[in-house]
């Protein structure tokens, strides 16, 4: 249900932010796909909360666009951000997406800058308030504080069959990101702004996995922005033959991974 949700969101994100046309559902479809490429995705876990919380986030730092205050909706962001990392701490790098944001929407002056920082350490500073007035449990700060520490390693795949829907995704993404690097020019101002801060929200993301979180599970948080770019490509084929038979194929091929093993029961 939270995965439907975060689906609808993205696609009407997508949407109003010019990546597909009014009437598409491609954002949501690839999401959808992107979300049940591994079975490790599919029961709810911090990673699917954390995940919808993404969506929510990249809609505030995109609304920048259109706020009528900068301040306000940077701090808006941040504010969204220091929540995320609340839950997921190795999320800090994504300040970078807002302050990206920022500079593509040709914000000048400080303040929003400063702003958001201040938005995201909000969240830390009503739970600590919270901590001095009522007392925290024995452990708990440390705990906060080593939990905010970041584990380096590389995503863990369970076995090399698992990994290949995977790679057809990232395949997919990496073709739609040169096909969108290359017509980048002939798109509107507005619509160029957002393809381009979505795009460093795929590579903060992706820095952000291979880094400093291991579990396979935590791979879904790329299929928000990946959607984007994905429905953005998929939306500008001219042979739209090809495009169904490259996602029949991957919807096949998905239903292969989560159930393959039904093939060896006995």
């Amino acid at each position: 249900f939270l995965v439907l949700i975060t689906a609808i969101i993205i696609n009407v994100l997508a949407v109003r932010y010019g990546f597909t046309e009014k009437n598409s559902t491609l954002a949501a479809l690839f999401f959808i796909l992107g979300s049940s490429v591994f079975p490790a995705f599919q029961p709810l876990n911090i990673y699917v909360v954390v995940t919808f919380l993404v969506a929510l986030f990249f809609a505030l730092t995109l609304g920048i666009q259109h706020g009528n205050s900068d301040v306000r909706t940077a701090f808006d962001a941040g504010l969204g951000l220091g929540i995320i990392i609340l839950f997921y701490p190795e999320a800090t790098l994504l300040i970078l997406f807002i302050w990206l944001a920022l500079i593509y929407y040709r914000v000048s002056h400080w303040r929003p800058y400063v702003v958001s920082l201040l938005g995201t350490v909000t969240p830390f500073g009503l739970l600590f308030t919270g901590f001095f007035l009522f007392g925290s449990p024995k452990g708990l700060l440390p705990a906060i504080f080593s939990r905010l520490a970041p584990v380096f390693g590389l995503l863990h795949f369970p076995s090399v069959f698992n990994l290949i829907p995977g790679i057809v995704l990232g395949l997919m993404v990496i073709v739609s990101v040169l096909q969108i690097l290359s017509t980048i020019r002939s798109m509107s101002i507005n619509v160029m702004q957002n393809v381009m801060i979505i795009l460093w929200g795929l590579l903060l993301i992706f820095v952000i996995l291979t880094l400093l979180e291991p579990p396979v599970a935590s791979a879904i948080l790329i299929c928000v922005p990946a959607s984007f770019i994905l429905a953005n490509y998929f939306d500008s084929l001219n042979k739209l033959k090809w495009g169904n038979l490259i996602l029949i194929a991957f919807l096949v091929l998905i239903i292969v991974n989560n159930y393959h093993f039904l093939f060896y029961a006995s």
